[in-house]
C-alpha cells in the first residue's frame, strides 16, 4: 500500500478525490472512501455525506495542504495515521479540508478515512476537540440534537475536559 507512495501523496490524493466527490454531489464516492471502522461507528453517514455536498459550493480553482502522520511498528503490525490540514480555492469559496487517513496492515476494517471536516474560510476557526468517525461542518455541529442529549452540550463538555487534561498536566479531569 504505501511501498510506492509517500505520506504526501496519498494525502493529495485523497484531497483531490474528497473534492471531486463534492463537485461531482457523488455520495457512493465520498461514502466508499470511508474505512468499514467508520462506517461502523459514524452516526448519520448518509445524511452527513448529503448535507456536506449541498454545503460544498464552486469547482476547484486550487488546493494547498500540510499533513502530520503517526507511524508504529509492533512486530508485523504496522499501522499509519494521516492528519491533513487543506486550504480548498474553489471559484466561489474558500474551504479548510481537514481529514484522517488510517492504515492498519493487521487489520482491514481500519484502512481508509475515518473523518473529515470541511469548513469556510470564514468558520475555521469553529473546528475545535476530536470527534470521532464522520463528517463534521459548521452548520451541521450549530445545527445537530443527538437524542435525549444535546450535541452542542456534550461536544463543548469534550473540548472542556481536554482542556482541563492538557492544563493539569495530562492528568484526566472529569466534569
Amino acid at each position: 500500500w504505501l511501498e510506492d507512495r509517500s505520506f504526501d501523496k496519498i494525502a493529495d490524493d485523497r484531497a483531490s478525490e474528497i473534492v471531486t466527490a463534492l463537485e461531482n454531489g457523488d455520495q457512493a464516492a465520498i461514502r466508499s472512501m470511508f474505512s468499514n471502522q467508520a462506517l461502523n461507528e459514524a452516526e448519520e453517514l448518509d445524511d452527513s455525506i448529503l448535507s456536506a455536498i449541498e454545503y460544498y459550493k464552486g469547482n476547484l480553482v486550487s488546493s494547498n495542504g500540510t499533513i502530520a502522520t503517526d507511524e508504529s511498528q509492533n512486530g508485523k503490525k504496522k499501522t499509519f495515521k494521516i492528519r491533513a490540514d487543506y486550504t480548498i480555492l474553489t471559484d466561489l469559496e474558500t474551504y479548510n479540508l481537514y481529514f484522517i487517513e488510517k492504515y492498519n496492515s493487521e487489520d482491514e476494517n481500519e484502512n481508509g478515512l475515518y473523518l473529515i471536516w470541511l469548513s469556510k474560510d470564514s468558520e475555521k476557526d469553529e473546528y475545535e476537540g476530536n470527534y470521532g468517525a464522520g463528517i463534521y461542518f459548521p452548520s451541521w455541529i450549530n445545527n445537530h440534537t443527538c437524542p435525549a442529549t444535546d450535541f452542542k452540550k456534550s461536544f463543548m463538555q469534550r473540548i472542556l475536559q481536554e482542556k482541563l487534561w492538557y492544563f493539569n498536566g495530562g492528568m484526566r479531569v472529569t466534569l
